[in-house]
């Protein structure tokens, strides 16, 4: 986030002297190839076999924030159509942060690390959903329509993928080199006819484009070449023109508290239950929980859509991207707290009669608080 950082110290100075259309173009074009990255991450084959546990913790963990920050929203005095962006913004989950994390722990393969990362995946295809159907019903598409636009979605990402994927894998072969170029550009089309012909989001092309490309192209190097074209200049520029857009002084502090407390509740409380059920320890549960809290680029896309359609003010723009960031930093911190907690109470477990002081999480397993292990 530094990028976005440099916008929120640019902003005063600079807002005025540069076309607002410069940023606000090229940090579409940014977003664009953001979502095509993020789609070509998307590992769909691992749905088939990800599991009860992972798929509940995604859908409680988008459903209930969803749920809950569009009711706060909406009980603060918004309109619905805003609350609803709001929601969606908080039902998205951004697991970058959280993956560095795990595999700086050694904890990227374990059992918490594997449902966090798959959970991840169907929490992005759920919050693309979601904002499809809140997209629709701000251009005034009855309900029924915004789902029968989810269908549609499903039904073009198979059709696409099993017409496409023999041809880009032919080209793909023979022409190596110039397959970034046809990726980027297949990115761009998807795009352009997710919004002029199907009344969609760009970004929703833009993903189906990647979850297509995914199994088609030279996977690596197609992605480095994405990654290095958007992180290099127009992801950065997107950063940066959101940060222009932030005005802190506008930001009712007491609606940010309300809702960054909302917003790491929700995600714990919600992915936390959705791995109790499906028998996860408690201490595991909290860990999945805590790990699928920061909301990111994911969030910050949301609200740059929800701000550029005149759906959120600036002042309410602002509180979800400092809302955004603020996740973001938090849950390494809470992440490495609870690893440290679990490795405490396993190493008491192990050596009896020494006294052990715990960190007072509030969780049936962890009763020994100041207590002597016996």
């Amino acid at each position: 986030f530094g990028e976005l950082e440099l916008g929120l110290a640019l902003g005063p100075f600079i807002a005025n002297m540069i076309p607002g259309s410069f940023f606000g173009t090229l940090g579409d074009i940014g977003v664009i190839l953001l979502m095509l990255l993020v789609g070509m991450e998307t590992d769909l084959s691992a749905l088939k076999g990800i599991g009860v546990s992972a798929f509940l913790v995604a859908c409680c963990g988008a459903l209930l924030p969803f749920v809950a920050g569009g009711a706060l929203a909406y009980e603060l005095g918004m309109p619905i159509n805003v609350a609803l962006v709001i929601g969606v913004a908080l039902s998205a989950t951004s697991v970058s942060i959280t993956a560095a994390t795990l595999r700086e722990m050694g904890k990227a393969q374990s059992q918490v690390g594997r449902t966090i990362l798959m959970a991840a995946v169907i929490d992005d295809v759920l919050g693309l959903l979601l904002l499809t159907v809140v997209t629709g019903q701000q251009s005034g598409t009855a309900p029924s329509e915004a789902l029968l636009r989810v269908g549609m979605i499903i039904v073009i990402t198979l059709v696409a993928g099993w017409l496409l994927t023999p041809v880009l894998r032919y080209f793909a072969k023979r022409h190596v080199e110039d397959f970034l170029a046809v990726a980027v550009g297949v990115g761009f089309l998807f795009a352009w006819s997710a919004q002029v012909v199907g009344g969609l989001a760009p970004i929703t092309g833009a993903y189906v484009a990647g979850l297509v490309l995914a199994r088609s192209a030279p996977h690596e190097r197609v992605i480095q070449g994405i990654e290095t074209l958007a992180s290099g200049f127009f992801a950065t520029i997107f950063f940066v023109s959101l940060g222009l857009n932030v005005h802190i002084t506008d930001i009712n502090l007491s609606w940010l508290g309300l809702f960054l407390g909302l917003a790491i509740l929700t995600k714990v409380i919600g992915c936390g239950f959705g791995a109790k059920i499906s028998h996860l320890g408690w201490g595991d549960s909290l860990a999945v929980g805590i790990g699928m809290i920061p909301r990111g680029e994911v969030a910050l896309i949301v609200a740059s859509i929800g701000f550029n359609a005149h759906i959120l003010s600036s002042s309410i723009f602002a509180m979800v991207v400092v809302l955004s960031v603020a996740t973001t930093l938090v849950t390494p911190l809470l992440l490495k707290g609870i690893f440290t907690v679990q490795a405490r109470r396993s190493r008491a477990s192990a050596m009896p009669g020494e006294a052990v002081v715990a960190v007072g999480f509030i969780a049936p397993e962890w009763e020994l608080i100041g207590e002597e292990a016996e």
